[in-house]
């Protein structure tokens, strides 16, 4: 209770969005516990596929609350610097300038044009792969009736397609929410005593 009116405090829409789509994957998982690996497998890589393409195909610089004006920017700057980028206080030093892209401009509103931007592909790559391998022991823990690392990775893809959950500037206080959940789901935590072992008995859990 204490968490959900926390957030709805903030009278963020990403963030609200986010306990949204986390909730109904996690209901949609329960719901259905045999075909749970399958149905994770979507939801992620669904969330994922909007978290990149999402800027790229975003042509109304007004779009997403003119986040579509810092995405089109963001990908023209990475376009000139697409293996090295500009740096990670690239947006910290634009917004001192007269070149500013606005007053909320000091990261890309994007991890993924974020990591870009900043350092490229080499960087974009790394952190990509972490995310897919997380996601590949989310499914597994999925199929086994351990839900929380797929719900969690979720949460995390929606907030990082309007935000950047790992930025700086006041972005540091994120790292905690979401560098522990990651690994924890990549250190394979054992399942609680409630979980399913075996997915054909999914059915029967109480």
């Amino acid at each position: 209770v204490l968490v959900s009116a926390a957030v709805f405090w903030t009278f963020s829409r990403t963030a609200w969005l986010a306990v949204l789509v986390g909730g109904l994957v996690w209901a949609v998982l329960a719901y259905r516990p045999r075909r749970s690996g399958l149905l994770a497998t979507v939801a992620l890589w669904g969330l994922g596929g909007a978290t990149v393409l999402l800027p790229f195909v975003t042509s109304d610089p007004t779009g997403f609350s003119n986040r579509g004006h810092l995405w089109i920017d963001g990908l023209e700057r990475w376009l000139e610097r697409p293996w090295t980028g500009w740096g990670p206080q690239h947006y910290v030093q634009l917004a001192s300038t007269a070149d500013n892209l606005g007053s909320s401009a000091y990261h890309a509103h994007n991890q993924a044009m974020h990591l870009l931007v900043t350092g490229g592909i080499p960087l974009f790559a790394l952190v990509a792969s972490t995310v897919v391998w997380a996601g590949v022991v989310a499914v597994e823990r999925a199929r086994a009736g351990v839900l929380w690392p797929t719900v969690t990775l979720a949460v995390l893809l929606v907030v990082a397609t309007f935000e950047v959950p790992l930025g700086v500037v006041d972005r540091g206080y994120f790292y905690p929410f979401v560098l522990v959940p990651l690994a924890l789901i990549l250190a394979r935590v054992p399942a609680g005593p409630g979980a399913v072992a075996d997915p054909e008995d999914a059915d029967t859990v109480t």
